[in-house]
């Protein structure tokens, strides 16, 4: 490559190296450098306010709530929804909806009826049991009665 094959090159650049000037001398340069830095915490923050917003929208719908339900206490309920650990039952949730999405079309169908023995295995594994307290939380969480 000659000196003027390089001369050339720079001087098509020069609107380009122009441009990023203004953008530096006008402070957006420095604007989108931090976006980029902090893309991490704003996204973070972004989901937050998603479930914030929902839980607005909950606290929206209370008064159609009070009227077909009974009085809903708000502290309880905005105590309650602070003690949530939402990271973990968004993974659960998203762990279930990934495999029925991929995984369960794979599951053989019946053709008949299961032997006693592989039912008991499955009854004694590990999934079957905690699914099953699991299941007895949530029951006993709707069958409580608060006063």
């Amino acid at each position: 490559m000659s000196d003027e094959d390089i001369l050339d090159r720079i001087r098509e650049l020069e609107p380009t190296i122009d441009a990023i000037k203004k953008l530096q001398e006008s402070g957006l340069m420095a604007a989108l450098e931090t976006l980029a830095e902090q893309a991490d915490l704003i996204i973070n923050y972004a989901s937050d306010m998603e479930i914030l917003g929902t839980l607005s929208l909950l606290f929206r719908l209370m008064g159609i709530a009070d009227i077909s339900l009974g009085k809903i206490n708000q502290e309880d309920l905005i105590k309650d929804a602070k003690e949530i650990d939402w990271a973990s039952l968004f993974k659960m949730l998203f762990s279930i909806l990934k495999y029925i999405a991929n995984d369960a079309k794979n599951i053989p169908k019946p053709a008949g009826k299961q032997k006693l023995k592989d039912a008991l295995g499955e009854l004694r594994s590990p999934e079957t049991e905690y699914l099953m307290k699991l299941m007895s939380g949530i029951s006993s969480q709707i069958m409580s009665k608060k006063d």
